[in-house]
């Protein structure tokens, strides 16, 4: 994942999977760069200084149920996403599609 930020020439990007090696990618920007080398195939980027890391932990929470006499709770209420976002709006509508 990969998406710009408010500041001019800086992003923002996830990296996943089980062939990493968090701790070092995390206290280590020398492989943190060398991991992204590898994993993209990109040899050209130049990267620059490495502004903030931090490890990503899902955070599931939901209600235990949507409903309890004339309380109805739906979409962001009832559920939470990932940093990626644009996913609440159109599951919101999922979740409160059969409400009749």
């Amino acid at each position: 994942m990969l998406r710009p930020t408010e500041y001019e020439k800086k992003w923002n990007f996830g990296l996943a999977g089980p062939q990493l090696d968090r701790d070092a990618i995390e206290s280590n920007r020398d492989e943190l760069v060398k991991t992204l080398k590898r994993i993209t195939g990109r040899t050209d980027v130049k990267w620059g200084q490495v502004t903030w890391v931090s490890r990503y932990r899902p955070n599931i929470r939901m209600v235990d149920r949507f409903g309890s006499g004339r309380v109805f709770v739906a979409g962001d209420a009832a559920h939470i996403h990932s940093p990626a976002g644009g996913q609440a709006r159109g599951f919101a509508f999922v979740c409160c599609t059969p409400i009749y």
